[in-house]
């Protein structure tokens, strides 16, 4: 199994690596692939059984046969996933080789949970209380309610209630975002965007005096930028960390708390799940957009199934779901009513594009400043500097910071 699962990595389908979408009976696999799936399922399934029947014959309650029925009862499960994975004809799943890493793996899931949530669940409890800082969009639950089925669920219609932060954001923090940045989108345009940030981000980081969390969405921006400015920002007397490259999450989580001017470089397992209070996270740099990668196996199938319904996969899937994200990913920055912090989103398309609307009402109502590169450093550094509030800002199309009551791009206001 491990040479045909290797071979379809790295064949032409699969491009050197990343994911690949297969059928029934493993369909679009190599066509050993399917046999020796079924081979190791059965070889699986029997050391379970011989593990267990080893438990068995061991007197009540000896602790080494209890965690051997333990081991025996896990590996029963693999193999029974194993098989399922291999058949693949679970109606209303997607199933895809993934070649990362750690190896070659099967993985499988439904495209959509609203059914069997909305059949099986949800008719099923007398009350639920669904309870996030992410469950809204624009201020509305209707994208949420319908990924989780609670639309079509029998009984009453859910309530919504959207309690008001803690937090005075007019007060603990500003959103920059730099209008002169080339926009990202397209290799040679990626490429372009990616210096810009790096050059950009090597005149922010150091005006900050680091304290700086830049969130990613793919390690090989992340990766790309550390190259172009970790030298830089080292001889500026900052301590740059980037994951996977410097260590995990979970090291470079202490230099931030605990090391002084500290700037980490992190993609998917920072923008949630993360507290750093204080002074020593004081600037969240936002890197691009997190829309959902539309090559995912399972970002592909429902977008398509969406499209097949007569429905925009980008109105009711991708944008829905890169808001919440980026609404997980500020909401790093600000964890105490003492907290004071700057967000800069890079990503150009939040105020440039019709649809950037909904991610900006969707965050909490900071003060916010579009402007050119040198305009965002010298205010982030001077909201920082304890200089003072200052006067409330606001989106510019461009030129020099201009007062709340100045021209601001149509339909857009202070937050």
């Amino acid at each position: 199994l491990g040479a045909a699962l290797a071979r379809a990595a790295t064949g032409p389908a699969g491009g050197g690596g990343g994911e690949i979408r297969y059928g029934a009976r493993m369909a679009g696999l190599p066509g050993d692939a399917y046999a020796s799936c079924g081979r190791t399922a059965e070889a699986v399934a029997e050391l379970a059984r011989k593990l267990g029947g080893v438990a068995g014959q061991a007197a009540e309650g000896n602790a080494a046969a209890i965690q051997l029925g333990g081991l025996a009862r896990t590996i029963g499960a693999a193999a029974t996933a194993l098989n399922s994975l291999g058949e693949a004809d679970e109606e209303g799943w997607v199933y895809w080789l993934e070649d990362s890493a750690g190896g070659a793996h099967l993985r499988g899931a439904p495209a959509e949970v609203a059914t069997p949530l909305g059949e099986r669940l949800w008719p099923n409890l007398k009350s639920t209380v669904l309870v996030s800082a992410t469950l809204a969009v624009q201020g509305s639950f209707d994208h949420t309610m319908g990924r989780l089925g609670l639309v079509e669920a029998a009984g009453p219609a859910p309530g919504g209630l959207i309690l008001q932060s803690p937090f005075d954001y007019h007060e603990q923090a500003l959103l920059c975002v730099p209008s002169d940045l080339p926009l990202p989108g397209g290799p040679a345009n990626d490429r372009e965007y990616t210096a810009a940030a790096a050059e950009f981000l090597a005149d922010l980081l150091p005006a900050v005096g680091g304290r700086a969390l830049v969130l990613f969405t793919s390690h090989r921006m992340l990766r790309r930028v550390n190259d172009l400015i970790a030298g830089e920002l080292t001889g500026r007397g900052l301590n740059p960390l980037a994951q996977g490259v410097d260590g995990g999450r979970t090291k470079l989580l202490r230099e931030l708390r605990t090391a002084e001017r500290t700037v980490v470089l992190g993609a998917s397992t920072f923008w949630e799940g993360i507290d750093v209070k204080g002074p020593q996270l004081s600037c969240l740099v936002i890197a691009r957009l997190p829309f959902p990668r539309p090559d995912d196996p399972l970002v592909a199938a429902r977008q398509q199934q969406l499209e097949q319904q007569g429905r925009s996969s980008f109105a009711h899937y991708s944008l829905p779901q890169a808001v919440l994200r980026l609404k997980q990913g500020f909401g790093r920055l600000i964890r105490s009513i003492d907290d004071r912090g700057v967000v800069v989103i890079l990503d150009g398309r939040v105020v440039r594009r019709r649809y950037g609307r909904a991610f900006i009402e969707s965050l909490p109502s900071a003060d916010k400043y579009a402007g050119p590169s040198r305009g965002v450093v010298e205010r982030a550094a001077a909201f920082l500097g304890g200089r003072g509030r200052g006067p409330a800002v606001s989106w510019v199309a461009g030129g020099e910071a201009a007062p709340a009551k100045d021209t601001e791009p149509e339909g857009w206001g202070r937050g």
